[in-house]
This record gives structure tokens, sequence and C-alpha cells, in this order.
């Protein structure tokens, strides 16, 4: 996946739930603060999510919005994907194939 300038891609992998959450928190609000315009998160490499994880991605992403920086969930066309699609989690933040970089 390629990246320009004003876009950063963070690649996830494994299981991420518990204490792994809270390290993607960590993880995404060092890269807040507006020096990225787009933050794009590569989950092919994730095997599980559980609600923590996913709540840390929600919460970032009304704080990136705010900041004027736009979440985006790299997924692979899987059990992850038909997750997020019956939890509506598309419905809020921006979701592209794993293998496709947005323009």
């Amino acid at each position: 996946m390629t990246q320009s300038i004003h876009t950063k891609t963070i690649p996830l992998d494994g299981v991420i739930k518990g204490k792994r959450s809270i390290e993607l928190g960590k993880l995404l609000e060092s890269h807040g603060g507006g020096l990225f315009k787009k933050i794009i998160v590569d989950m092919e490499e994730v095997s599980f999510i559980d609600s923590c994880g996913v709540g840390a991605l929600l919460y970032y992403n009304g704080v990136f919005q705010k900041e004027g920086i736009e979440l985006i969930l790299a997924v692979p066309d899987n059990w992850l994907k038909e997750f997020i699609t019956d939890s509506r989690l598309e419905e809020v933040i921006t979701v592209i194939p794993a293998n496709r970089t947005p323009s």
C-alpha cells in the first residue's frame, strides 16, 4: 500500500482486544495533531477485534474529524468486512478494500 506525504498507513495484525485495544488507541493518538490528512488503518492481518478495539477506532475517528483528519479502514474481503458491514461501522468510518489506496 503506497502513501503520500499527507497520508499515513498504520498496519495492524493479530488479535485486537483488551490491553491491545489501549495500545491501538495510543498508536492512533500518536499520529494525530494534524500531521496527516488521512490515516489508513490496514487491517489485512487482523485475526480478531473486540468491542474495545472497535471503540478505540470510533473514538479516534471523532477526534480526527475535529482535527480535519480522515480515518480510513483498509479491510480484506473476509469475516472482518462482513463484521464491519453487519455492525454498520462503515456508516461512520470510511472503509476501503485492503489492497487499494484512496486518492
